[in-house]
């Protein structure tokens, strides 16, 4: 048989070439199905009846021309050819000992460039939260418009990108909401004075008690995005979502949200899940009574008040993740009713990283966004690796009042962002050899350091990523329609464009 016989896009394979089943795959059987996983390059493939049983005779090295021609089963040649070429783009083959992909051109580290810059213009906050990762509480510190002006400006300089992402954050930023306007319009007359070709973004996340349509107007015509926190039903919000004196807060962000709602206003949305069993309820309460089709729901996390304020019981991951499928599957069904796009913010990402190469989210990455894709600044100018660790010692690069070098030179130059950025999952014991490590990156840097106090352990929640993976998988396999409309970037091909900030990486964060 020669190269044109063969069907379009067989002539990756020559016939002499020798074929073996790649190493170490993770098998997980369901009934007459298996999916086979490949770690190195998160490639994965379900196969059963005659295809499982030609890929189960790939054990030991066989020349192309020797599988199309010898082993007896109910493929015909040209099904043959298909299944190899399949096998071979989804890494489950090697031909002379090379696969499809090399994991060092598909992981390559991202450049030092952060787009993405926290102002924590305030750590104080009318609220004392339960999870606050901040601690935040009414008496605390403000940052001066000294310390903001400088931020942006640096930024506007120095940092080598087309976008910056300017996310105010708290405490409660709306505490600060003048010192707040008049940032980003400095920001904006900064550039154009300079005559910096630069887009320029901003976003804030409000616990949404200050919020009001005068104020949000004023943001809309900054450019400026607006997300609120809301837990859920009242029931499920008043239980950490509290003010000083331990009073529920959910009636008082709904009213607001109604009046600005009346007034054609849009803000996102992000929940905070402590009860597992509360994911579906939540999620029936964004999708149906407020008629979201684009919200966040996360998890808490050891972090903050948190560790002092709830409890986090063993077997948490397994317990989280089965509630979080029950979630899922309810969405599945919606969108099978629909037709409806439904994004749950996590959940695309989690559905990018298992059907695209693409790493655009730098939570799901690694190493993780710290110091390389996002800073968090303290209200004293501190820069932090990560907006979640700012005030964490171990995670201070520097200060924006020191301008003995420029912002990238002071990052490349740091040795504690090289330690943090050690962070790989080539690195981390327990996800060395994790079937899921280049879909779940090792998640988050500052929670994990957080919970064990190192760089170099697994997230807090690895049984829950181990536990939901596999269970995604068989969802897209069996509903790849379906599951595409959930998806961030609402595409099925596998593509790899390197490890960018993007607009998929421009979330709210909790």
């Amino acid at each position: 048989m020669n190269l044109k016989e063969l069907p379009t896009g067989i002539h990756l394979l020559n016939t002499e070439q020798l074929v073996k089943k790649t190493d170490n795959l993770t098998r997980i059987r369901r009934d007459k199905e298996v999916l086979f996983i490949e770690r190195e390059t998160a490639s994965w493939l379900v196969l059963s009846g005659a295809e499982l049983e030609l890929f189960n005779l790939l054990n030991t090295p066989r020349r192309v021309t020797d599988i199309l021609n010898n082993p007896p089963t109910s493929l015909s040649v040209r099904e043959k050819e298909e299944l190899l070429l399949k096998l071979f783009k989804n890494q489950m083959i090697t031909l002379n000992g090379k696969g499809f992909y090399s994991p060092e051109k598909l992981w390559a580290p991202p450049p030092i460039a952060p787009a993405f810059l926290c102002l924590h213009i305030t750590n104080a906050c009318n609220f004392t939260c339960k999870y606050c990762y901040a601690r935040a509480t009414l008496h605390k510190k403000f940052m001066p418009f000294e310390i903001s002006s400088r931020v942006v400006e640096r930024a506007i300089e120095e940092i080598p990108k087309d976008f910056l992402l300017i996310d105010f954050h708290g405490g409660e930023p709306f505490m600060a909401f003048d010192t707040m306007v008049k940032t980003i319009l400095h920001a904006r007359e900064y550039k154009e004075k300079r005559g910096i070709k630069k887009q320029l973004k901003f976003v804030v996340m409000t616990n949404g008690s200050l919020l009001t349509p005068e104020r949000f107007k004023t943001l809309h015509e900054l450019d400026c995005a607006v997300g609120v926190s809301l837990d859920g039903p009242e029931d499920i919000h008043d239980i950490n979502r509290i003010y000083p004196d331990g009073s529920g807060t959910h009636e008082h962000i709904i009213k607001n949200l109604q009046e600005l709602q009346q007034q054609g206003h849009y803000v996102g949305s992000l929940s905070v899940v402590h009860r597992p069993e509360n994911y579906l309820r939540i999620f029936k309460y964004f999708l149906e009574d407020l008629k979201r089709k684009n919200f966040r729901i996360n998890y808490s996390a050891y972090i903050g008040r948190a560790t002092e304020e709830l409890e986090f019981p063993h077997g948490r991951g397994e317990t989280f993740a089965r509630y979080y499928i029950e979630m899922v599957d309810y969405a599945i069904d919606h969108v099978k009713r629909t037709g409806e796009r439904l994004q749950i913010k996590d959940l695309a990402n989690q559905l990018n990283n298992i059907t695209t190469k693409d790493r655009p989210f730098m939570c799901y990455r690694s190493p993780c966004g710290c110091g390389n894709s996002i800073l968090g600044f303290g209200h004293d100018g501190g820069i932090y690796a990560c907006e979640e660790a700012v005030g964490v010692q171990e995670f201070l690069l520097g200060n924006i009042l020191d301008d003995s070098q420029n912002i990238i030179e002071m990052l490349e130059n740091s040795d504690t962002l090289k330690m943090i950025n050690s962070r790989t999952v080539e690195n981390i014991p327990r996800c060395r050899q994790c079937a899921f490590k280049r879909i779940c990156s090792g998640r988050c840097t500052t929670k994990s350091f957080a919970r064990y106090g190192s760089f170099l352990r697994e997230d807090a929640m690895c049984r829950f990523y181990q536990t939901i993976f596999p269970a995604l998988m068989w969802r897209v396999h069996d509903y790849p329609d379906i599951m595409e409309k959930m998806n961030l970037q609402g595409r099925k091909t596998p593509t790899c464009k390197g490890n960018v900030i993007s607009e998929h990486c421009k979330e709210m964060k909790d």
